[in-house]
């Protein structure tokens, strides 16, 4: 028998972002879009008889106090009362502190594979419960399809998305969602919307996201590169707390197209003034659904 298995854990991005209020326990009340994208981390899993969850991952070695994925399976292993264990390898290609998910979807990912390598036997909505006490962002990547959400982005309704690409722009900074939501300057009374109303508009031009004022308040380089951006014609959308920054396109010979044009602009670019440190990766395609959505059973 196989005891080896190789998964991947999606991004996402957030085609809008709204803070609609806060909750007396501190919790901020959201309405967003979830898309799942084809840039993803890689993991894979082998069992261990001896019990012991061990972890090894390609670079920036996260501590364990703060690696989901290690919590996760402890998390798991500790609900389901198993005696097996796993090895645990993390391929990060997800850019860390960047608003696209990562962290979140590998706890999702290694949830997913370890109920099925353990033989655990958990359905989609006791996974979901359990990822719940990792992290908002985490149940999501377990629902297995984009989604419209709202609460503290726990309330899920599955939504389907036109083929759009994408692409995506990364600054070389991480940022802490915490100190996002606990800036003083965050508005939390956007009006509420709609499932109906999102849907009866262009998925890109819809809505905003709340949190990029306070980062480009906190990071005016960031600010300064995306006015840079649109300047040329190029409007980026923040997805999450930051840092990275998306643009949708109908097909991939124009996202290339873009990329190209951009290329070019920064090269031709003279003065004081150089966009901050930043990346593009190449061209992501929104995906349907989660690569593992029918490794759980409903």
């Amino acid at each position: 028998m196989n005891h080896l298995y190789d998964v991947k854990a999606p991004a996402k991005i957030n085609i809008f972002l709204h803070v609609i209020g806060r909750r007396l326990d501190g919790y901020h009340m959201l309405q967003t879009v979830f898309r799942l994208i084809d840039l993803h981390d890689n993991l894979s899993f082998n069992l261990r008889n001896d019990g012991t969850i061990s972890f090894e991952m390609t670079s920036n070695n996260i501590p364990n106090e703060y690696n989901l994925v290690i919590k996760a399976a402890k998390l798991l292993k500790m609900h389901v009362k198993s005696n097996k264990g796993a090895h645990i390898f993390l391929e990060k290609n997800i850019p860390i502190g960047g608003g696209l998910g990562g962290g979140s979807s590998n706890a999702a990912s290694t949830l997913i594979a370890l109920n099925k390598l353990w033989s655990a036997g958990l359905n989609r909505q006791e996974l979901m419960k359990l990822a719940s006490c990792l992290g908002a962002d985490v149940p999501f990547f377990i629902f297995g399809d984009n989604a419209f959400a709202s609460g503290i982005g726990n309330i899920l309704h599955r939504i389907d998305l036109p083929l759009k690409y994408y692409l995506i722009m990364q600054p070389g900074i991480s940022i802490n969602t915490k100190d996002i939501f606990s800036d003083s300057i965050l508005k939390r009374d956007t009006r509420r919307v709609t499932m109906c109303q999102f849907m009866d508009s262009p998925s890109y031009l819809f809505g905003k996201n709340d949190l990029e004022d306070v980062v480009f308040v906190r990071y005016p380089d960031i600010c300064n590169t995306v006015v840079f951006f649109k300047q040329h014609g190029f409007a980026f959308k923040m997805s999450g707390s930051g840092s990275c920054f998306f643009i949708e396109y109908d097909n991939i010979s124009q996202s290339i197209l873009a990329l190209n044009k951009i290329g070019n602009i920064i090269n031709k670019v003279c003065g004081s003034f150089r966009p901050a440190k930043f990346f593009f990766t190449g061209s992501y395609v929104g995906l349907d659904e989660h690569p593992l959505k029918y490794w759980v059973t409903k």
